[in-house]
């Protein structure tokens, strides 16, 4: 079973990670597309949850 866990940890660190870096892409994507400012703020915000989940997922399994 502690295999089973350490796997899934992986993968939802990876899904962590990747969701990290595609959440400011999108930001920088659409700050340069829209003229509304909110959403590149949303997604920052995001951004800055999927970091912190994944620091908190880390330190937590050591």
């Amino acid at each position: 079973m502690l295999w089973l866990d350490s796997i899934l940890l992986m993968w939802v660190n990876r899904i962590l990670l990747i969701g990290t870096v595609f959440s400011f892409f999108l930001a920088v994507v659409i700050f340069k597309k829209s003229s509304d400012r909110d959403w590149p703020f949303i997604s920052f915000l995001i951004g800055i949850g999927f970091i912190s989940t994944f620091f908190i997922v880390n330190y937590t399994t050591r």
